[in-house]
């Protein structure tokens, strides 16, 4: 087996278990769940937003997109981040080397991979953008999915000092919210470079008791603590 890349789901599974991560993302044992309710709301939401980006950057010359409810939730902040950075750019797929190089997506040598709902620009400084549906729910703090976007963006963007990465829940109207300078750039890239390691060095995928168990589609027989019969 070649080199895992990693992204931040990718390491979210494996610390809350690595059974989990080896079944769904190696060995690929798990049922397809892209029609799952929260999965294709989720996706429309984003796809809207995308198009209500795209549709800016235009300079509005084709008919609004339509959106749903809590894609318009959205559309203060969004039009708040065009008074403030020159460029604007929604949905972009982030792919970095073990260099911490930008790569192609699909490229053998990819070492992490991030989707960023939306990216801004001015001199010297981005924004980051990540849209979340359903519940409020706190920031993963340190080594969480913000600091990783941000390191990424650090490594490809040279020129930037200041990062601000926030979550926007959309359906609530509210944001979380964390800067970066690129004094921390090191720190985050040793951190998520160890990480990768860890995954990428494990040898025994042992299940981890959660309070996620419940909802895991792992069976009896490929683990011991699996809830489905």
């Amino acid at each position: 087996m070649g080199r895992i890349a990693l992204s931040y789901s990718r390491l979210n599974t494996y610390n809350s278990c690595a059974r989990k991560f080896k079944l769904q993302y190696l060995d690929k044992a798990f049922p397809d769940d892209s029609d799952n309710p929260n999965f294709v709301r989720g996706n429309r939401v984003h796809g809207q937003l995308e198009s209500y980006v795209m549709w800016l950057n235009s300079g509005k010359i084709t008919e609004k997109p339509k959106m749903c409810n809590e894609a318009k939730n959205a559309i203060p902040i969004i039009d708040r981040v065009y008074e403030s950075y020159t460029t604007v750019l929604p949905e972009q797929q982030l792919a970095i080397d073990d260099r911490w190089k930008k790569t192609g997506w699909f490229a053998a040598n990819v070492y992490l991979r991030a989707i960023l709902d939306v990216i801004a620009f001015a001199p010297r400084r981005g924004l980051i953008l990540d849209y979340k549906t359903g519940k409020v729910r706190d920031y993963d703090g340190y080594g969480g999915q913000l600091h990783l976007n941000a390191a990424m963006l650090f490594a490809i963007e040279p020129e930037l000092d200041v990062i601000d990465v926030a979550y926007l829940f959309v359906d609530h109207k509210q944001t979380i919210r964390v800067k970066f300078d690129r004094g921390q750039y090191q720190e985050f890239r040793d951190h998520f470079n160890e990480k990768h390691l860890k995954v990428n060095s494990e040898t025994e995928w042992a299940p981890t008791i959660n309070q996620y168990c419940k909802w895991c589609p792992a069976t009896r027989d490929q683990c011991e603590f699996s809830k489905q019969l």
